[in-house]
């Protein structure tokens, strides 16, 4: 079996994922077992199959078209499921898979937003004095986990309640 953590974005959209794919590892006699088990529950060899799991709430199947009856919609986890089974190979563990650059509705790829903030505070321990300013919080743990990173063009996506949020007023006149 193949382990890897995705990165699901799509429209105001950030899920953390766990994608399994469904294949004996060539290891020896594990993987004798591994073959048994898994054909046991119907999962075939010639054609693996991967299990997705939204980490927020454990909901994962193998049916790429059951996420509706799951109450997921048709759109972010069908399409995500879909593109994951035909790029496997090509996908990196903690890989952004965005469902709008998919389906050709942008141009450019969304940048991760889990772990942004783990990975500045590798490029910038605390206290480094050649660290960047954040805004108002400096502390990102004081931050909504759905707050995008530090320069995001738009507040539409961050919750009312966050500290990098303009005042009302501000957003309006740079959007005229």
């Amino acid at each position: 079996m193949q382990t890897k953590f995705i990165e699901i974005r799509d429209s105001g959209t950030c899920i953390a994922a766990l994608a399994l794919r469904m294949v004996a590892e060539d290891n020896g006699t594990s993987a004798m077992t591994e073959s048994r088990f898994m054909r046991r529950a119907g999962f075939g060899q010639e054609f693996p199959s991967v299990i997705l799991m939204r980490l927020e709430d454990q909901k994962a199947t193998c049916d790429l078209y059951s996420w509706h009856s799951l109450g997921m919609g048709l759109r972010t986890m069908q399409n995500a499921h879909n593109w994951i089974n035909e790029h496997w190979d090509e996908i990196e563990s903690g890989q952004v898979v965005d469902v709008q650059y998919i389906l050709n509705e942008t141009t450019m790829p969304k940048t991760a937003e889990i772990g942004v903030h783990a990975l500045a505070e590798l490029l910038w321990p605390s206290g480094a004095s050649d660290k960047p300013a954040e805004g108002p919080s400096e502390d990102p743990s004081a931050l909504c986990s759905d707050c995008p990173p530090v320069g995001y063009p738009t507040d539409r996506t961050r919750c009312t309640e966050c500290p990098r949020r303009e005042p009302s007023g501000e957003m309006e006149a740079k959007s005229e």
